[in-house]
C-alpha cells in the first residue's frame, strides 16, 4: 500500500479547495497516463499487425473469390491474428517457447525415457498397424518409409529389405 508522509498530507490539507482539486486532478491524470501507456502500445502493435495481415489476406483471397468476400475474410482473419499476437497470453507463451540462445540450451537434458524399450506386445501392435513393405515408399504425408514404418533418414539407403 502507498504510504504518504505526514508532512505531505499536512501541506495538502492546508491548501485551498480549488488547489486541492487541481492537485488531485493532476495526480489522477499522471496515474491514468501511466496506466494507459501499455494499452496505447498494444493498440499500435495491433494496428501494425492488422494492416500487414489485411493486405496479405486480401491479395490472396482476390485470386479466388469476389472482392466483397475477399474484404470480409481479410478483415476477419487480420483482426483474429492481430488480437492473438498482441494478447498477453501470447507474450507469456513466447517467453517459454523461445529460450535465449546459449551453449547449455543446445544440449538436451538426460531423459528418463531414453532407457525404455518397446515390449513384444507393442512391437506386435506396430507391425499390425504399420504393415510391412520391403521396398521404400512414400507414406501418406510424403516421407520415405521402409519396413514396418521406419522413416528413411538422410544418408540411409535401402534398395530392399526382408522382414528379418
Amino acid at each position: 500500500m502507498l504510504r504518504i508522509p505526514r508532512a505531505v498530507v499536512a501541506r495538502f490539507t492546508s491548501l485551498p479547495r480549488k488547489k486541492k482539486i487541481a492537485v488531485v486532478a493532476a495526480f489522477a491524470s499522471a496515474v491514468l497516463i501511466v496506466l494507459a501507456l501499455p494499452l496505447v502500445e498494444r493498440m499500435r502493435q495491433y494496428h501494425t499487425i492488422y494492416t500487414e495481415y489485411h493486405a496479405h489476406f486480401y491479395a490472396e483471397y482476390l485470386k479466388t473469390i469476389p472482392d466483397y468476400q475477399a474484404e470480409y475474410y481479410a478483415k476477419y482473419y487480420a483482426s483474429y491474428y492481430a488480437e492473438y499476437y498482441t494478447s498477453p497470453s501470447y507474450r507469456e507463451a513466447l517467453q517459454y517457447a523461445l529460450p535465449e540462445y546459449s551453449e547449455a540450451s543446445l544440449r538436451y537434458p538426460p531423459s528418463p525415457i531414453s532407457g525404455l524399450s518397446t515390449g513384444s506386445t507393442g512391437l506386435a501392435y506396430i507391425r499390425q498397424f504399420e504393415g510391412f513393405r520391403g521396398i521404400p515408399y512414400r507414406d501418406p504425408i510424403g516421407k520415405m518409409t521402409v519396413g514396418y514404418g521406419h522413416l528413411v533418414r538422410k544418408g540411409e539407403y535401402f534398395g530392399g529389405i526382408t522382414r528379418d
